[in-house]
């Protein structure tokens, strides 16, 4: 390890949720990855509690322990929705561990991961070795550019796509949250196609929920707001959006597929998968004002 980052071991990592106000500590261990590229910072260091973790540009986005939660939300509930997903992509994805979700449905054919930063994938791939094989998979092809620059490349349609981008309030990824943005992903949804992203907390993140899900109905005609518990976060859970031309994830979804499958899971099950979707009563009336 470098000189410059071994006298960082042993620091305190602050992060800062919207607004600068509120925010959460972490003990690092020890610091094993910094770099500052032209799209951001990366940082990838050690911890006792959260294992390795990567962070961009101050705000955790992955950790060992815990990032499971939010992976197995974002990726199984549009699979799992889908009667036969045989092509899906991926914008963003840089940290491996939504490919190496969606990598366990045999029925997948072709992964494309869109991840603008290279250094994000060389950093993944060196530094949690566990996904380094998801990116080597023969069904795996990764693209160096940014998510507008892919779309227009793509000839053939994906089943499932699903945005794995940092949050707009602390990242350059503002753009993959706007309604252009979906519309292309509309486009280049097969039949019966399904686009999942992550839009924050219902708490500090609400503002981005509520545009999140404006724009999203106003070109699915099957929009809906779901759940799930996550560490690292002062809230503890965030909110989820699933959209789609055809299929309802509640009602189309697969509960004797899930019961069967044969991947460990530590967060999903058949009755989350449901059970998410029964939003507390200040989101359905945030929801509701829309």
């Amino acid at each position: 390890m470098d000189k410059e980052l071994s006298i960082l071991n042993n620091m305190i990592y602050i992060e800062y949720l919207a607004g600068g106000r509120t925010g959460f500590i972490v003990k690092m261990d020890k610091l094993v990855y910094s770099k500052q590229t032209n799209l951001q910072r990366i940082d990838v260091f050690d911890t006792t509690d959260l294992g390795r973790v990567i962070a961009l540009d101050g705000k955790i986005v992955y950790a060992e322990e815990s990032g499971y939660m939010y992976s197995e939300m974002l990726t199984h509930v549009p699979l799992f929705t889908h009667p036969n997903p045989q092509r899906v992509g991926v914008i963003g994805g840089g940290t491996g561990a939504v490919l190496h979700e969606i990598l366990k449905h045999p029925e997948v054919r072709e992964v494309s991961v869109c991840e603008e930063d290279p250094y994000l994938i060389y950093a993944t791939k060196k530094y949690f070795k566990p996904f380094e094989k998801d990116f080597l998979d023969p069904r795996t092809t990764v693209v160096n550019k940014k998510g507008t620059t892919f779309m227009s490349m793509i000839s053939r349609g994906f089943d499932v796509i699903i945005i794995d981008a940092p949050s707009p309030i602390i990242s350059q990824s503002g753009y993959l949250f706007t309604q252009n943005f979906y519309k292309s992903c509309k486009e280049k949804l097969n039949d019966g196609g399904i686009l999942s992203v992550e839009i924050e907390d219902p708490f500090y993140g609400k503002g981005w929920l509520a545009i999140t899900y404006k724009r999203l109905s106003m070109l699915f005609p099957k929009t809906q707001i779901y759940t799930g518990h996550i560490t690292p976060n002062p809230v503890g859970f965030l909110t989820y959006a699933i959209a789609s031309k055809e299929y309802d994830p509640v009602e189309d979804s697969d509960k004797e597929k899930i019961k069967k499958f044969n991947s460990d899971f530590k967060y999903y099950n058949d009755r989350i998968h449901s059970a998410a979707f029964c939003l507390p009563n200040f989101l359905k009336d945030l929801i509701k004002k829309l």
